[in-house]
């Protein structure tokens, strides 16, 4: 459990807001809000006494009305493998300087545990969009639930859509320290990160993402590179990029510090959002189990 560094977390997750290309067109005077959702299930254990405890990386999405004038948000969209909306239809209004919880707007979750909401709000909106690790228990035959947050980390919300054709970068992406003795610390604290790109195509075709991965530093060349199929108006995360801990050192311009970072470049040849994790799997207390990495356009 992470539960020695979760006051340390709420204390520097601060929400951001990427922009990305044009807005899509929406009602006069309205943005597009663009928030990754996540419901990735890694235990689901039934319990002696009749519940149930799971863990789980979980989603959030909160917004706050910061001027003296109403606010309104509307529930758009959801996109994700086998997602389905089920936030209820019309505009609600936000007052001034008050917050709404926006919860979760998927009647059923994407299969693959990652999606997108899609909401539409007008005023002056402040985002923070949130992945928490969590352990949750249920009661049985019930869904009531109480969920134990053990940490979490602000995610992009995004008021647009890259372009096709474009390039972001996401990063630099730490692996880890390869350099690691018995004398100064444990191999477990060596914290091997596996990198996870998530990908939303938000064209109507279907869309070839290309990821390509730079490591170290003053190096202009390709370290890994592959590509993606990815349906229309569907979301997709590539888990665990073959990126080795020890091999990734020992390129020439990796890094003789004790560090080992790359950057993760992301293409596509439709409309398409895109977003880079990496993830401890089996972290010490008081390490952070996760990173968020957003894209920035290549100009």
């Amino acid at each position: 459990m992470i539960l020695a560094t979760a006051r340390q977390w709420w204390a520097w997750a601060a929400a951001f807001v990427v922009t990305s290309g044009a807005t899509l067109p929406a009602a006069a005077q309205e943005t597009l809000l663009y928030a990754p959702y996540v419901r990735a299930v890694k235990s689901d254990d039934a319990l002696p006494d009749g519940t149930t405890r799971g863990t789980l990386w979980a989603s959030g999405l909160t917004l706050f009305n910061n001027s003296n004038a109403d606010a309104t948000y509307r529930y758009v969209a959801g996109y994700g493998r086998g997602a389905a909306i089920g936030c209820p239809p019309g505009v609600i209004t936000v007052a001034p300087g008050s917050a709404a919880d926006l919860g979760n707007c998927f009647a059923s979750s994407p299969s693959n545990g990652v999606g997108i909401s899609v909401f539409g709000t007008t005023g002056s909106i402040v985002p923070h969009a949130t992945v928490s690790w969590v352990v949750e228990h249920c009661r049985c035959q019930s869904f009531g639930c109480t969920v134990i947050p053990q940490g979490r980390v602000p995610v992009p919300v995004f008021t647009g859509l890259f372009a096709a054709g474009s390039t972001v970068v996401h990063g630099e992406v730490d692996l880890g320290n390869p350099f690691l003795s018995a004398n100064c610390a444990t191999l477990n604290q060596r914290y091997p990160r596996r990198v996870n790109v998530a990908l939303f195509n938000a064209g109507d075709a279907p869309a070839t993402f290309r990821i390509s991965v730079r490591v170290g530093v003053l190096n202009t060349n390709t370290y890994f590179s592959t590509t993606a199929t990815v349906a229309a108006k569907d979301v997709v995360q590539i888990n665990s990029l073959p990126l080795t801990l020890d091999d990734v050192a020992q390129q020439p311009f990796a890094n003789g510090d004790g560090t080992t970072r790359l950057w993760v470049l992301v293409t596509a040849d439709q409309p398409y959002l895109s977003w880079v994790s990496s993830v401890f799997d089996s972290p010490e207390p008081g390490a952070m189990p996760m990173e968020v990495f957003p894209p920035h356009l290549q100009n």
